[in-house]
């Protein structure tokens, strides 16, 4: 019926026919559950909604538009996760522990939850929210209370081939990623530059990305002559629920506390140092490295701390599953922190700092939603922020990096001091000669050097600064960002 009115151009009635498709979906949701939504609903799902959307925000009809955008992300992470498969039957064919393990916490996640309830974004915090279309784009810019949207005619996959190479170009070292860079501003930031500068200029932006645009660094997008971090800080968030849950708490205290883990198999020692150091900067701080990181261990410490900093492998089984963070197993538990076990922890931590090889990347599902991150996990769980990281991490520079993000946060609140440290790399001010030569010698090129086949970027102990933004524009910082 939508299909129909749209064919003849009435679009008030396909708008009707597509509202009463989506209500059919939810119902249907609702009965059979989340498990067959691959095989059942996928195509036709995503093409009604992606159509409600389009035709709502051509009509002008923001807010409902958002909200139809919003009902699919915020729970696609649960719902992605119920399609993960890995390890769920023994070479015996029989169901393996960590199937059951993994069955019992999804019913906890896709139970009802007292889940903090809606907060409001400040005033003057941009919000920039992405959708992508297979031929146009949705962008909506909220300032002030105020929103507008609009469609961007344009391709898919243009956008896509824009943001791989984009991320391989910073990866590898270059210059190269200043083109692709500049393509995505001109789609993204380019509508509203007129409202980023000037009196009325926001304090912060929030960007709400969509698929391929979760791994595109927003910070590193030109602004005329400059770069984004030039001008205000960036965070994100997955949806905007998660957006306005955010802010629904007072602000944080400064933190007193931290448990810092790192290096669990030995086999990272610029980890070991980067949390011994991370330990020093606070009055209470608990040290899990090398063979005292086995999990239970770690599980048993996360409750109490105000800060989790995680300096670990992250990995993923196969190729597409979401990640998990690589610990030493005990009696009771397998050395993995799967991201459903993260995401039913019950954190009271302020927050989780993941210095771990790719935490903020993975493979975008049709509802939208990063699916292989842990960093999703972690705010499910009770966390207030994450930092994580879009690539690889160089050893030398996220001891640096992190350094500076503490020593900031406890005079100021997190996004500033989030922005001060990566400011600090990218203009030159931290270098690796004040680690002292001893340091820089431990630390290698790359943490993923020794981990499982991944190329490193280009840059080794040779490195004379850290103003790439390989070094500066690794890390993503989501939730509430004060």
């Amino acid at each position: 019926e939508a299909r129909a009115a749209l064919g003849r151009g009435d679009r008030d009635a396909a708008v009707g026919a597509l509202r009463g498709a989506v209500e059919a979906y939810e119902r249907a949701r609702a009965r059979i559950g989340a498990a067959p939504l691959d095989a059942f609903f996928v195509d036709e799902r995503a093409w009604a909604y992606d159509a409600l959307a389009r035709a709502l925000t051509e009509a002008g009809e923001v807010d409902e538009a958002l909200a139809v955008i919003d009902r699919i992300k915020a729970r696609a992470f649960t719902e992605a996760l119920l399609g993960d498969r890995a390890g769920d039957r023994g070479p015996d064919g029989m169901p393996t522990r960590r199937m059951v393990e993994r069955a019992a916490n999804l019913r906890r996640l896709r139970a009802p939850s007292a889940r903090r309830g809606p907060g409001q974004v400040p005033a003057d915090v941009a919000i920039l929210e992405a959708y992508l279309l297979p031929d146009a784009m949705l962008l909506f810019w909220t300032l002030g209370g105020r929103t507008v949207g609009r469609v961007v005619p344009g391709d898919r996959e243009a956008v896509e081939r824009d943001a791989d190479a984009l991320l391989a170009a910073v990866r590898e070292g270059g210059a190269e990623w200043r083109a692709p860079a500049q393509a995505l501003a001109g789609r993204l930031i380019e509508p509203f530059v007129g409202q980023l500068t000037g009196r009325a200029a926001p304090r912060a932006l929030a960007v709400i990305p969509h698929g391929a645009l979760h791994q595109v660094p927003f910070a590193l997008l030109p602004l005329g002559d400059s770069l984004l971090v030039d001008r205000l800080p960036v965070f994100s968030a997955p949806n905007r629920t998660a957006l306005r849950e955010a802010f629904s708490d007072p602000p944080p205290t400064p933190p007193r506390s931290v448990v810092a883990v790192g290096d669990p198999l030995g086999d990272l020692p610029g980890a070991r140092a980067e949390v011994r150091e991370v330990a020093q900067l606070f009055s209470r701080s608990v040290v899990l490295a090398g063979a005292d990181a086995i999990e239970g261990s770690v599980r048993r410490a996360l409750a109490d701390a105000d800060v989790l900093h995680f300096a670990v492998h992250g990995v993923r089984a196969t190729r597409g599953s979401p990640a998990y963070l690589e610990l030493q197993p005990d009696a009771g538990h397998d050395g993995r922190l799967h991201a459903d076990e993260l995401a039913t922890l019950r954190l009271a931590a302020r927050l989780v700092v993941l210095s771990v090889c790719d935490s903020a990347r993975g493979r975008p599902n049709r509802g939208d939603e990063i699916v292989g991150v842990v960093d999703r996990a972690f705010l499910l769980g009770g966390a207030r922020s994450v930092i994580a990281s879009r690539w690889p991490v160089h050893d030398a520079a996220s001891v640096l990096f992190m350094r500076a993000l503490y020593q900031g946060l406890f005079r100021e609140d997190l996004l500033s001091a989030f922005h001060h440290a990566q400011l600090a790399l990218r203009h030159g001010d931290l270098l690796p000669a004040t680690l002292g030569d001893g340091v820089v010698a431990t630390l290698g090129t790359s943490r993923s050097a020794v981990f499982r086949g991944v190329r490193p970027a280009r840059f080794g102990r040779t490195a004379q600064d850290f103003t790439h933004p390989y070094f500066w524009a690794a890390f993503t910082l989501r939730g509430d960002p004060r």
